[in-house]
């Protein structure tokens, strides 16, 4: 966790350090004789995806992690006992039990990483193209605020859609239930 505690942008300039062609990545792999030449990974999709990864996975692992923890480990045991394999147990009560962890980390994953725009722009230099990036060069670049604000509310206004949406699809009354059964 501790790396997680240094600066977002730190963190994504240090990823452009390990990804270019001069990085510690291709010197690695060069010295293995792993390949004969450096891979162009910087500015590339595959860099942001990196990046993105990078940087929201600790927002989807701990809600998840906190879910697990508060699981029983009786209820896994008596299902197992009473004959269901260790798939159904795992389907049937941790998968149910955890998707108020599931629906909190995809959640504080899913909103900043709509909007990101530095790490596009870091990693991916001007052919990464997300919608962070497309509102920013509209306010930055292009200097057309009624597009850039238009754009941000079209954003703002899809992730309460898509969050309720969401939250329909999961059912939080039946989870609020489960959760009061633990």
């Amino acid at each position: 966790m501790i790396p997680f505690w240094i600066n977002y942008l730190l963190r994504t300039f240090a990823w452009k350090l390990i990804l270019s062609e001069n990085g510690i990545l291709n010197q690695m792999l060069l010295g293995l004789h792993i390949i004969d030449e450096p891979l162009r990974i910087m500015y590339t999709q595959t860099s942001v995806l990196l990046g993105l990864v990078y940087t929201y996975t600790p927002m989807m692992v701990l809600p998840l992690y906190a879910s697990l923890l508060r699981i029983d480990d009786s209820f896994i045991e008596a299902s197992l006992d009473l004959g269901a394999s260790r798939a159904r147990a795992f389907f049937d009560i941790t998968f149910k039990l955890s998707l108020t962890g599931i629906f909190a980390g995809t959640l504080l994953v899913f909103i900043p990483a709509l909007g990101s725009f530095a790490i596009p722009a870091i990693l991916g230099g001007t052919d990464s193209v997300m919608i962070g990036n497309m509102i920013e060069n509209q306010f930055n670049m292009v200097g057309n605020w009624n597009i850039g604000s238009a754009f941000t509310l079209s954003l703002a206004v899809l992730s309460i859609v898509l969050v309720l949406f969401y939250s329909k699809i999961f059912g939080l009354e039946s989870i609020y239930k489960n959760r009061g059964a633990l």
